[in-house]
C-alpha cells in the first residue's frame, strides 16, 4: 500500500482518505495487567510503536506507545535524586562543519 507520494523533496501528499486505509489490520494488543517490562519487549519485539490496552473482558482501554514509555521515564528522571545525564555538546555541530553552508545555524535560546 502507497499511503504517501512525494511530489517534490519539500511536499508529501497522503492518499489515505480513512482511519482504515492507513491501519493495521487485525492487531495485538497487551492486557491492561501486563508488566511493562513485559510490554516493551511486547513492542520491540514486533517492532510496533504503539499498542491497544485492553481490559480481562476484552474491551480496549488505552493505547501504549514508545513515547508514553519514553515520556514516562523522562518524568522518572526530572523528579528523582539522581543526576541526569549530561547533555553537553549533543546539540553542537561537529567539528570543523558550524558553517552557514553545511546547514547548521546558531540559535538564541528565548527564556
Amino acid at each position: 500500500m502507497n499511503a504517501v507520494t512525494t511530489a517534490s523533496p519539500c511536499v508529501m501528499t497522503l492518499k489515505a482518505r480513512t482511519a482504515a486505509d492507513l491501519m493495521t489490520p487485525n492487531p495485538q494488543s497487551l492486557r491492561d495487567d501486563i508488566p511493562l517490562k513485559e510490554a516493551i519487549a511486547f513492542l520491540v519485539d514486533r517492532s510496533v510503536t504503539g499498542a491497544a490496552v485492553i481490559d480481562e473482558a476484552g474491551r480496549p482501554v488505552g493505547v501504549l506507545s514508545q513515547s508514553d514509555i519514553l515520556l514516562h521515564d523522562q518524568r522518572r528522571w526530572s523528579t528523582s535524586d539522581r543526576p541526569r545525564p549530561s547533555t553537553a555538546g549533543r546539540c553542537r555541530p561537529p567539528p570543523g562543519s558550524a558553517s552557514r553552508s553545511s546547514g547548521w545555524t546558531r540559535r538564541r535560546s528565548v527564556t
